[in-house]
């Protein structure tokens, strides 16, 4: 089994009261998968990933330097495919920072799902954009199915670039989440990446918890015009060592279906 050389680090957040959360660390750092990119199947860490040290074709984003498992990827208008990326995107920065999770809606399902993200350092998505950081913010609506994974969520985009800070309003992601704290491991929720690849990643780690996001959509225009309005994809992966705050209700979730 692979080993890791990243550090997993656990963030707590204090929430009203009645709700709960754990603020899970990007799968990060692992030194197996520097240069590696996630391929037409979107996953780093599969058999389709193209491993490239050299910046991408047609926007030259960087590689995968931080050996990350989380990125955006980006289409900068033409709707072409950059190589080792998904379809129909052409730039990407691959991610390190935090997702904050709400157990409560991971367990039964409802209102938003992520409460907010830190994306703290990120490869360049093109020559000359310079380091950057990055969060989701001012969570106003969102829905999750922890039977059938379904996930989307509405937010504010803001971001320090080299230039300073802007914000886009109102950022609409859709796509699908699964969240699987240890007694679930071995239960599975039927996506192979999950299922085979990141749980057996997250027992090495000695994690406690697991989330996986993976979505799609488009970033407004920036308020200040730093940025142009363009669609995104995105996955992240989270390991947490905390003990889960609402107790795991998947195996009987899935008995149903």
């Amino acid at each position: 089994m692979r080993r890791f050389l990243f550090a997993l680090a656990l963030l707590t957040a204090a929430l009203p009261a009645g709700a709960a959360e754990l603020t899970y660390s990007f799968l990060a750092g692992d030194v197996s998968m520097v240069n590696h990119w996630p391929g037409a199947d979107g996953h780093v860490g599969t058999v389709d990933d193209v491993v490239d040290g050299n910046t991408s074709p047609m926007s030259g984003s960087d590689p995968n330097l931080n050996g990350s498992y989380c990125y955006n990827a980006f289409d900068f208008g033409s709707g072409n495919t950059d190589t080792g990326m998904p379809p129909g995107f052409n730039a990407m920065t691959f991610v390190d920072g935090t997702v904050g999770i709400d157990t409560d809606v991971a367990a039964s399902g409802g209102g938003p799902l992520v409460t907010g993200m830190e994306i703290l350092s990120g490869t360049q998505p093109f020559q000359g954009h310079g380091p950057f950081s990055a969060s989701f913010i001012n969570v106003s609506a969102g829905s999750y199915d922890p039977g059938t994974g379904a996930f989307s969520l509405t937010c504010d985009f803001q971001a320090t670039l080299v230039g300073g800070s802007d914000q886009a309003d109102g950022m609409v992601l859709t796509g699908a989440a699964w969240v699987l704290d240890q007694a679930d491991f071995s239960t599975g929720v039927g996506d192979p990446y999950v299922d085979d690849v990141l749980v057996t990643l997250a027992q090495d780690a000695g994690a406690t918890s697991l989330v996986y996001v993976q979505v799609s959509g488009t970033v407004p225009a920036a308020n200040g015009g730093s940025w142009p309005a363009m669609p995104i994809y995105g996955v992240i992966v989270g390991l947490s060592s905390a003990t889960p705050t609402a107790e795991s209700s998947l195996g009987a979730i899935k008995s149903l279906f």
